[in-house]
């Protein structure tokens, strides 16, 4: 048999994710962030293919394959980064400059595929394998390192900005890009792990198939998550960081009353009722922007834009059940006054008066069962 057991679930690993690789790609949905998780899926199964290659003594009788062009993992770190940024839409200026390291390694690669084998073979035991193999693997390590930061920095970032900007920010757990980058940052760890190993014990390739083992797992992962959350749409946050103001220059009291006079134009026009109004939204019929209003909202009344929008809907429910106006029919009024979920709204409930809405209305109304 030419492949045994163990190159065989890598072999399946691998097909699985060039077929959903390949469907990533012609999904029409969602196409951007589709198509950089689409190329990190395929760099990944390349890499594993140069492990099965080896492995099985492919690279004796096919000398031209000995150093294959499939050595991509310079171009990790950036799609992982990418396609973090595209998911959560983002801006993403410039993004090729990400990839100058990746060109090097892939151009580096192509040179060795081109030349004359026995110049090749020469470099490669001379040079090769006394230094560049051991740069390349810690500019993988740093590389992957430095943007799993930067990609773990924006879904942090993004998550407070679904909460401060949106009332239903509290639906959007992410649990697919928190395991995408979970699992991303386990592989990493693995990778620093065999590789410092290496330095001190010279591992074979029986060793390796652990570590490879694992990048077949999280094809797996990737490919049936992936595929699943292909059709993810998540809202765009505005990046108040880009928007200029001059709040700064106004007095505290000039900012308490501004708040002051938004609240009560909120209030009136009964927007706080919107089932998905945002922070854009309201800074709109404010005729704002979202910086200065969030700033505003924070300053003057002490609590930021969703805080205050779940505020007046729990304090109107409340109103209704001290009146006896919903005689057990909580969650409709509750979908009337702009939430949009049973879960957001107990958990706001819950932590606004301290009580889940059947233990206020217990509490309240008298004789309720």
């Amino acid at each position: 048999m030419l492949f045994d057991l163990n190159s065989l679930f890598l072999i399946v690993g691998l097909i699985n994710g060039l077929l959903i690789s390949s469907l990533l790609v012609l999904k029409p949905n969602n196409n951007r962030p589709n198509l950089i998780l689409a190329a990190l899926i395929f760099l990944l199964v390349a890499r594993v293919t140069i492990f099965i290659l080896g492995r099985n003594d492919i690279y004796d009788p096919h000398n031209w394959l000995f150093v294959p062009p499939f050595e991509f993992s310079l171009a990790y770190g950036p799609l992982i980064y990418a396609y973090v940024n595209k998911l959560t839409k983002q801006s993403l200026p410039y993004f090729w400059p990400h990839l100058i390291l990746f060109f090097v390694q892939f151009f580096y690669y192509l040179m060795l595929l081109v030349l004359p084998q026995t110049d090749t073979i020469n470099w490669i035991q001379t040079t090769h394998f006394n230094g560049l193999v051991q740069l390349e693997t810690v500019l993988v390590i740093i590389s992957m390192g430095w943007y799993l930061l930067l990609s773990w920095r924006t879904y942090v970032h993004y998550q407070k900005a679904l909460k401060n900007e949106r009332s239903d920010g509290e639906n959007f757990r992410l649990p697919w890009l928190f395991g995408f980058l979970l699992a991303s940052s386990l592989s990493l760890f693995l990778v620093a792990l065999f590789s410092f190993t290496g330095i001190w014990v010279e591992l074979n390739y029986s060793q390796h198939f652990w570590l490879f083992a694992s990048l077949s797992l999280l094809l797996f992962y990737l490919s049936f998550e992936s595929w699943r959350n292909s059709d993810l749409e998540l809202p765009k946050i505005s990046n108040n960081s880009t928007i200029t103001n001059n709040l700064e220059s106004i007095q505290t009291a000039q900012i308490n009353r501004k708040a002051e006079q938004w609240l009560l134009m909120i209030v009136e026009n009964q927007w706080w009722k919107i089932p998905d109004i945002t922070l854009d939204d309201l800074a709109h019929k404010l005729n704002s922007n979202s910086s200065t209003v969030s700033k505003t909202l924070n300053t003057g009344l002490g609590k930021n834009f969703s805080t205050l929008i779940n505020e007046l809907r729990v304090q109107a429910v409340c109103h209704d059940i001290d009146q006896g106006l919903t005689t057990g029919h909580l969650l409709k009024i509750a979908f009337l006054y702009g939430f949009n979920s049973k879960n957001s709204f107990n958990r706001n409930f819950k932590k606004i008066t301290g009580l889940t809405p059947s233990q206020y209305q217990k509490s309240t109304v008298p004789n309720y069962k």
